[in-house]
């Protein structure tokens, strides 16, 4: 077999100087009075606190014999992959810390810059509330349910080219990026509800303890299971589908129209091509229409009719778009595979995704539990339909103004009198504690105790060590972006 050690000498090597960077920059911003910028620093304490022992764990597995070697096509206690090499199962564990450590050094420096940038404090400090009135709303969801939603998070926004969330396995943090326009601009922050989206599905489809040792309910992938259950076309896009869902249960219509202009970036070729992540976009712009149309169903009768309105306007502006680009109800659509069918089609499979979401979202539209949340934008009434755009993005400007609460607390990290604890606190209360760098997989005590001893007991088959790669990497997965570590079983 290959010899690995050159390799897995220098990953370590690699290993090494990415943490000292990050132990230097957490200790560098960690003497400020600013509890914003405190978060970022025990987030980048915690991302040592975690790499260290999770890479260092993999670089001895594939060179460290079991005490029990079943062959000597292994030579370490980890079985080594057959469907990619060993480069690619630490390579892309380095490549996260790499990308973790310069989402924070952004936020860092930004941060700091406030003053001398225009525009930055204020815009930041806006999308770290919005951001933070997304999650609380996903908080409302049965702790029990919606798994390591229970764990209370915090949001830290940076400025970057266009939006977008990294899920971390180590802090409750969710890193959102948002563009540089948002500065003078608020509406390029709604964005952010999207985004939740994709961190609240990373928590709320984690797998069980049974399939991954996190302590929680195995309903998770029963869920996802049961929202792809007889589809043609979209299993692949459910990840997507949630986070629009989501979007608009916070955002509300505003969020379509922002979605419809994403959308038109494109030209005709791409409108109606299968990426295998996103729906097919002409089909996805009719899911601000159906979305509210089944949130219009759900709420009282007060909030119906504009939510209506507002799904009316944007079915006939999304229509219009397409006519421009001659595609219509019946146009063909073809997929991944091969297979076509009309766009009506494909997009009544949509409709049943979003029906199979909302239903499971449901505590956050029964009236009676208090919700849906306060959107930030509401819909239309008669006669908006001419200046429709316009009456929702004065919405979300009314509510950025007057309905986002000025006390509103953005819950923060702390460390613990050991320095090995990390609490996130919120209203002046500890909502809970976690070890420094922990994941909450029953792996950490099995990693931990093979680099104290330098041994370990059984040898570890693929199919048992991928799941020690939790769910790291940027979201949505594509072209341009970090891809998710996930190594197939």
């Amino acid at each position: 077999m290959t010899d690995s050690q050159p390799y897995l000498t220098l990953a370590d090597k690699r290993l090494q100087t990415l943490l000292a960077i990050t132990k230097q920059w957490a200790e560098w911003s960690r003497c400020t009075d600013d509890a914003r910028i405190q978060t970022i620093s025990i987030a980048m304490r915690a991302l040592a606190a975690f790499a260290e022992p999770q890479i260092s764990f993999f670089i001895r597995g594939f060179d460290t014999p079991a005490s029990a070697q079943p062959c000597e096509q292994h030579r370490g206690f980890l079985e080594y992959p057959a469907d990619c090499a060993i480069e690619n199962v630490i390579g892309n564990m380095l490549d996260q810390v790499a990308a973790d450590l310069s989402v924070y050094t952004q936020a860092l420096s930004q941060r700091t810059a406030m003053t001398a940038v225009a525009g930055y404090a204020e815009t930041l400090q806006l999308a770290d509330r919005l951001a933070t009135i997304a999650l609380q709303t996903a908080w409302q969801l049965d702790a029990g349910d919606l798994i390591g939603l229970g764990i209370v998070a915090t949001p830290v926004t940076y400025f970057q080219k266009s939006p977008q969330v990294r899920i971390v396995p180590y802090v409750p943090v969710a890193l959102v990026g948002v563009p540089f326009t948002a500065i003078g601009n608020p509406r390029d922050l709604i964005g952010i509800a999207h985004e939740i989206g994709h961190y609240v599905f990373a928590r709320y489809t984690e797998p069980s303890k049974a399939e991954a040792g996190r302590e929680g309910s195995a309903v998770s992938s029963q869920r996802l299971e049961t929202w792809k259950e007889g589809l043609q076309w979209a299993n692949d896009w459910i990840e997507e589908i949630f986070a629009d869902a989501f979007g608009f249960l916070i955002a509300g219509p505003i969020a379509g129209i922002t979605l419809q202009e994403l959308l038109l970036l494109q030209n005709k070729e791409d409108l109606v091509v299968d990426n295998g992540i996103h729906p097919i976009s002409a089909v996805r712009g009719y899911i601000a229409t159906d979305s509210l149309r089944i949130i219009a169903d759900a709420v009282s009768d007060d909030l119906k009719a504009p939510l209506q309105a507002a799904a009316c306007f944007l079915e006939e502006r999304w229509g219009e778009r397409l006519a421009d680009f001659g595609i219509a109800a019946e146009y063909l659509l073809t997929n991944r595979a091969g297979e076509k069918a009309a766009l009506s089609t494909v997009r009544a499979e949509v409709q049943v995704v979003l029906q199979r979401i909302y239903c499971d979202l449901a505590d956050l539209l029964c009236a009676d539990h208090g919700a849906p949340p306060t959107m930030w934008s509401t819909g239309l009434e008669d006669g908006d339909q001419v200046d429709g755009e316009v009456v929702l993005s004065e919405q979300f400007q009314q509510y950025i103004e007057q309905n986002l609460p000025d006390s509103l607390a953005i819950p923060e990290l702390h460390l613990g009198s050991n320095l090995e604890i990390v609490q996130v606190v919120s209203h002046g209360q500890v909502q809970n504690c976690l070890t420094l760098g922990a994941t909450g997989l029953d792996f950490d005590a099995l990693r931990d105790k093979a680099l104290q001893t330098g041994q370990i007991g059984d040898f570890i088959l693929k199919q048992d060590w991928c799941w020690f790669v939790p769910k790291w990497g940027n979201h949505p997965r594509g072209p341009g972006n970090t891809h998710i570590i996930k190594v197939a079983s």
